[in-house]
């Protein structure tokens, strides 16, 4: 008697089959040991809660295998797996919660209590090369997720991405004229990334103790009058920024101030280039993260870096409708800082900000309104929002008829009250394309250029004054205007 193969015997001897026929060196099937191994990775002195909402938990992945097949990857299930798997190799103590407010876990003795909340933002799984019914081809698997760290008193930190986006190479043979499609190997995907996801968790982490241990007096203090009720044990100590910023600086700081907050978004690349795209980017996020964290005396834990592929429209409305609102009060200073490419309307000279998923032919509606980037600003209600717009500009000609003529860029916009959303003063700095000198990005002033008398003081008003020339500034202000005072940066001169 006979004995059928199972699907998975037809599945390796037909690999097998492949191999002899074709060349296999330029096709490689995933393994699952293309995952960062966890075991071997020195275990890190924390007691670790992780919370997964409910856009984690239900997450799923759709793709069509072979020709017809409907595969569903239960994305959730695999993140919660792998997440544990990494939990119990790198911490002493780790446990997983469902979103809700759960009693925290007691830490363990000589180990610092962690928080941290993971909502999944996208994910999405699809096939780049395939032709018709094809069942050798690539694909583009895309799943993105945001842990969301919780300091001492249990406010929200900064958010940290964990991301994981790679183009896979992907074999689902049909046999013959069969309707069998193995999708194991779209499940060995499926691991492989979520391995990965959860294999950055543990680096966040380990920035965050490292950065305590440099906060001396906060660490004493918490070792000394250790309270329950102002330090519960679910909460953490500070956590860094999406990308740390390097110690050399070329300012000395005074003492970061509380009250002061950035965002920064640099666009050095997009997800649909255009000709000319290039022209006019400079963005350094070292550079403009030095500036702002040192030099402007935001703290690191306030500064929001948005950059490349976290830079779509999306992950800057959420900055400004979401990020900024739960931590800007009226005593605050808000910097907003955007480097990317924009636009000019050619009929009315309204300008848009051109995120990472757009281009200059994209729907107005898929750009970033500077008439509604000031709006939100200004309803934070911050005693001093200044707005960078460091950008080259497009699209200021018309063409009617043959001919083409100037359209002159709104850089007032909402800035003339139409919307009455004004709660809180905005000053708006943008390049100007009059300037014939060469852009070196409107921050570097604030190295020292702008310390205009030389007193290690740059004032609101230094450093308006210094860009002159090469800055368009709305509104303009007046030199009595007591808000020029306003310290920016303490710098030292050689």
């Amino acid at each position: 008697m006979l004995m059928r193969p199972s699907p998975w015997l037809l599945t390796t001897l037909l690999g097998s089959i492949f191999c002899l026929t074709a060349a296999c060196s330029d096709f490689k099937l995933p393994q699952l040991s293309d995952a960062p191994s966890q075991q071997s990775q020195p275990r890190i002195p924390a007691s670790v809660t992780v919370l997964f909402d409910q856009t984690v938990r239900t997450a799923k992945l759709e793709h069509t295998a072979c020709a017809d097949t409907q595969w569903t990857g239960q994305v959730g299930d695999s993140i919660l797996r792998a997440f544990q798997d990494m939990g119990q190799a790198r911490f002493p103590q780790f446990s997983i919660g469902d979103g809700s407010a759960t009693t925290p876990q007691v830490p363990l003795p000589g180990t610092f209590p962690v928080r941290a909340a993971i909502t999944l933002k996208h994910n999405s799984f699809t096939a780049t090369t395939r032709t018709g019914s094809d069942d050798r081809y690539m694909a583009q698997l895309d799943i993105r997720l945001v842990a969301t760290f919780y300091d001492l008193n249990g406010q929200p930190l900064p958010d940290a991405p964990l991301t994981y986006s790679e183009a896979v190479k992907v074999w689902t043979p049909q046999y013959g004229s069969s309707s069998q499609c193995p999708t194991q190997q779209l499940d060995e995907v499926l691991q492989t990334a979520t391995e990965h996801l959860a294999a950055q968790f543990p680096r966040y982490v380990g920035q965050l103790i490292a950065k305590s241990q440099t906060q001396t007096g906060a660490a004493q203090q918490v070792a000394v009058n250790p309270s329950p009720a102002s330090a519960p044990a679910s909460a953490t100590i500070p956590a860094p920024p999406p990308t740390p910023v390097p110690s050399a600086q070329p300012a000395v700081a005074s003492q970061q101030d509380a009250d002061r907050y950035a965002v920064v978004v640099g666009v050095g690349l997009y997800r649909t280039p255009w000709a000319g795209w290039r022209e006019g980017l400079f963005f350094d996020s070292k550079e403009n993260l030095s500036l702002l964290s040192h030099s402007l005396n935001v703290p690191e834990n306030h500064t929001l870096l948005l950059q490349d592929e976290l830079a779509s429209q999306e992950d800057i409305e959420e900055a400004l409708t979401s990020w900024l609102p739960k931590r800007v009060n009226k005593d605050s200073i808000l910097f907003f800082y955007f480097n990317g490419q924009a636009l000019a309307d050619a009929k009315t000279g309204e300008i848009f900000l051109i995120p990472y998923d757009g281009t200059p032919a994209s729907s107005r509606t898929r750009l970033i309104s500077l008439r509604w980037l000031q709006s939100r600003v200004q309803k934070l209600g911050a005693k001093l929002a200044l707005a960078v717009i460091d950008t080259p500009l497009t699209g200021t000609t018309l063409s009617k008829d043959s001919k083409s003529k100037p359209v002159t860029p709104n850089w007032v916009a909402d800035l003339d009250g139409s919307s009455n959303s004004s709660t809180s003063t905005l000053i708006q700095i943008a390049r100007s394309m009059a300037s014939s000198k060469q852009p070196q990005g409107l921050l570097a002033g604030l190295h020292g250029d702008a310390d205009l008398d030389h007193d290690g003081v740059i004032t609101l008003g230094e450093w308006l004054r210094s860009l002159r020339g090469t800055a368009i500034t709305v509104p303009t202000l007046a030199p009595t205007v007591g808000i020029q005072s306003i310290p920016l940066s303490h710098v030292t001169h050689q």
